[in-house]
C-alpha cells in the first residue's frame, strides 16, 4: 500500500517541475514575439515596380531546363536567385548577378527600368542581340558591368554624353569581352565620364578605329585590354596618364607605327602584351626602366635593330 505521505511528497515535488517548464515556454514565446516585431521590419519587402521589371525580363529568357532560375512569384524578389536589393528601407533592386547560367534570348528594355542597379554580371551566357538604347544614361548608377562571353552585338554601346553634361559616372568594372560588337570606341561616350574606371575590356570583338587620344582621362585605370579586334593605326601618346595601369593588351590587331615614347614611362605596368599587329622600328632601352614588367609579348611585329641587352 502506497503511504499518502509519499505520494504527496511525489506531488509536491513535480509541482515546481511543471511550473519551470511553463516559465520557460513563456519566455520562448516572448523571443518570437520580438523576432516577429522588431526584426521583421528590417528587410523592407521588394519594391513592387521592380518585381514587374524582373518578371517582364525573366519572360525574355529562358534558363536550363535541369536548373530552372529560381524566381517565384510567391516570394519576396529581392530574395530571388541572383537579386539583392540596396537596404532595409526601400526595397529595390540593386544587384543582378547570373554569371555563367545558361540564360538564352534577349536583354529587354524591362531592364533600363531598374534605375538603382549598381552590379549587374550575365557574363558566360547565351544572350543575343543588340543592349537596349539608352542603357548606360538609363542605368547611371551601375559600377560594375560584366557581360562578357555572350553572343551580344551592335555598335559598341557606350551612350553619348552632350557637352554641357557634366555628370560623372560612377561606373569601375566594364568588361564587353567575347562578344559581337563592332564600331568605333567613340569620343563622348560614357567613357570621358567615367572617372574611376578600373577595369575596361573590350577584347575578341570587331572593334574598329584607332585607340582613342583621350583613354587615359581615365587616371585610375588598371586594366585595358583591347586585343583580338581590328583596331588599326598608331598608339597615340599620353598612356603616361594612366599612371596606375598594370596591364595593357592590344594584340591581334592592326596597329602600326612606333611604340610610343611615354610607354615606357609607365612605371606600374606589370604585362605589356601586343604581339600580332604592325608595329615597327626599335625598343628603346627605356624598356628596362619597367621593374615591374613580368610578361612583354612582342611577337609577330615588324621590330628591329638590337634587343636591349639589360
Amino acid at each position: 500500500m502506497i503511504d499518502d505521505k509519499e505520494t504527496s511528497r511525489g506531488a509536491s515535488a513535480s509541482r515546481p517541475t511543471a511550473f519551470s517548464m511553463l516559465h520557460l515556454l513563456l519566455n520562448l514565446l516572448l523571443l518570437l514575439l520580438q523576432s516577429f516585431f522588431f526584426a521583421s521590419p528590417s528587410q523592407a519587402a521588394c519594391d513592387q515596380n521592380d518585381r514587374v521589371f524582373l518578371l517582364a525580363f525573366q519572360s525574355n529568357i529562358t534558363a536550363p531546363s535541369s536548373s530552372p532560375l529560381n524566381w517565384s512569384t510567391t516570394t519576396d524578389c529581392c530574395f530571388w536567385e541572383g537579386v539583392a536589393c540596396d537596404g532595409p528601407d526601400s526595397g529595390r533592386v540593386s544587384q543582378l548577378w547570373l554569371p555563367s547560367r545558361g540564360l538564352t534570348g534577349h536583354l529587354s528594355t524591362s531592364l533600363l527600368n531598374l534605375t538603382l542597379l549598381t552590379r549587374l554580371n550575365f557574363s558566360h551566357n547565351r544572350f543575343t542581340g543588340f543592349l537596349p538604347s539608352g542603357f548606360f544614361s538609363s542605368l547611371n548608377h551601375l559600377q560594375v558591368l560584366d557581360l562578357s562571353y555572350n553572343s551580344l552585338y551592335g555598335e559598341l554601346p557606350l551612350d553619348f554624353i552632350s557637352d554641357d553634361n557634366n555628370s560623372l559616372s560612377p561606373i569601375q568594372t566594364l568588361d564587353l569581352s567575347s562578344n559581337h560588337f563592332s564600331g568605333t570606341i567613340r569620343s563622348n561616350s560614357v567613357l570621358q565620364a567615367a572617372l574611376n574606371l578600373t577595369i575596361f575590356n573590350v577584347s575578341n570583338n570587331t572593334l574598329t578605329g584607332q585607340v582613342p587620344s583621350w583613354i587615359c582621362i581615365n587616371t585610375s585605370l588598371t586594366i585595358l585590354d583591347l586585343s583580338y579586334n581590328k583596331l588599326d593605326g598608331k598608339i597615340p601618346t599620353g598612356l603616361d596618364k594612366c599612371s596606375k595601369l598594370q596591364i595593357f593588351r592590344a594584340g591581334f590587331n592592326n596597329l602600326s607605327g612606333t611604340l610610343p615614347a611615354d610607354i615606357y614611362s609607365v612605371s606600374s605596368l606589370e604585362q605589356l602584351s601586343l604581339p600580332l599587329n604592325h608595329f615597327s622600328g626599335g625598343i628603346r632601352d627605356a624598356i628596362v626602366q619597367l621593374d615591374k614588367l613580368t610578361i612583354l609579348e612582342l611577337f609577330s611585329n615588324e621590330f628591329e635593330g638590337p634587343i636591349p641587352k639589360d
